[in-house]
């Protein structure tokens, strides 16, 4: 008798141990590839193929109900890994932009009466930035390549853009393009400038004859009195071997419902993939040239390779801006009255937000459940070990 209790209690601890293994071996075994894992996987392999980008551009505003509507412009574009080199002209200035991971320096010149072919220095501003001004049209960005933070705290590539989001969602639609996977995602503000209940809330859609690249973003969020909402559109892709690239994007932003402006790029001259000499990436100054380092808020003369001649206005060291918040910089240089003041107020940074507590994941309640079933198991056999020594 006591030796079928015995057996019986060692049946059921073999089940229980048996089941304990499968559960905690499904935890090991590939999970199906969720929709939006499946989306960012493909439209960064498509996206990445790009390994560098030699074009130019022409941008233009299309219709405009504002009276600030920017001139139409013309530029060229340089990007090779991490690095870009963005030349920019509008009417009589000449914008650059030189960007390397972590810091970008941005300059002006401007250009003598249309007879002439030469440019005379205007100023030069230094500037460290989280990436290039989305209002230099960079095609990258304008492309749909990388997707703007809330705050102008710069672009991130699709898969670093999401992870930064309170929540994301996919879903598979369709379109003028076919099949479509549509991405819904909020993030987080703090701004003063967004002072409405809603979020920043973002749409993106890949399409699946483009090898999931982005060909729409929307854009809503709140500010004081009004809603903002922006629409990009990519409207064509070039093909280079393979390769896809924007090469015709369209936008618009809307205030309150009651004013808006479309503008439009065009990219030509498109050359992937060919590699571009690293020397295209350093900044080369005329000689002398004045610089204003809008961080440290120094003006100062370097030679042509940036290194400071000036004496008595030596460069200081940059602060770090992302990481301070709450604080005012103004873009002037009192020797050059005609550049204008302009004043950006940075809130808290957007990496400081606290993240949202995140649910229980799969692997998590799996563990669980296998504790407890290993505690079960343990109680059984010290009762049937129990039982036996009581009988015997």
């Amino acid at each position: 008798m006591s030796a079928q209790a015995l057996h019986s209690a060692l049946i059921s601890t073999s089940m229980i141990f048996s089941g304990m293994l499968l559960l905690a071996g499904s935890g090991h075994a590939a999970a199906p590839e969720s929709l939006l894992d499946l989306a960012i996987r493909s439209h960064v392999a498509t996206r990445d193929a790009i390994t560098s980008c030699q074009c130019k551009y022409r941008w233009e505003t299309l219709a405009s109900e504002t009276a600030n509507a920017p001139p139409a412009a013309t530029g060229s574009y340089l990007r090779q890994g991490e690095m870009q080199r963005i030349e920019v002209r509008a009417e009589n200035t000449v914008s650059h932009c030189i960007w390397t991971p972590g810091t970008a320096v941005r300059f002006e010149t401007e250009a003598e009466p249309v007879a002439s072919t030469k440019e005379r220095p205007r100023a030069y501003r230094l500037e460290q930035s989280p990436s290039p001004s989305e209002h230099l049209r960079d095609p990258w960005i304008h492309g749909l390549l990388v997707f703007p933070l809330p705050e102008l705290a710069g672009h991130l590539p699709l898969e670093a853009y999401l992870a930064k989001a309170h929540h994301s969602t996919a879903r598979r639609a369709t379109d003028e393009t076919g099949d479509v996977i549509v991405i819904s995602a909020e993030f987080p503000t703090r701004s003063t400038r967004m002072t409405g209940t809603n979020p920043f809330r973002v749409t993106i859609t890949l399409a699946a004859k483009y090898g999931y690249l982005a060909t729409r973003m929307q854009i809503q969020f709140d500010v004081p009195a009004k809603t903002v909402r922006s629409d990009f559109r990519v409207k064509s892709f070039v093909n280079q071997n393979g390769i896809l690239f924007p090469d015709r994007t369209e936008s618009s932003i809307d205030w309150n419902g009651n004013m808006r402006r479309t503008e439009a790029c065009e990219v030509s001259e498109i050359v992937l993939n060919r590699p571009i000499p690293a020397d295209a990436f350093q900044v080369q100054y005329t000689q002398p040239a004045v610089l204003f380092n809008s961080v440290t808020q120094t003006t100062y003369r370097v030679d042509a390779t940036g290194k400071p001649i000036n004496e008595l206005e030596a460069l200081g060291q940059p602060i770090n801006a992302n990481h301070i918040p709450n604080v005012t910089w103004t873009y002037s240089n009192p020797a050059d009255k005609m550049i204008p003041n302009l004043t950006w107020t940075y809130e808290a940074p957007f990496e400081d937000l606290t993240p949202i507590p995140t649910a229980p994941t799969n692997s998590a309640v799996k563990w669980t459940l296998l504790c407890a079933l290993m505690l079960i198991s343990l109680l059984i056999v010290l009762s049937g070990t129990r039982r036996i020594a009581a009988r015997g």
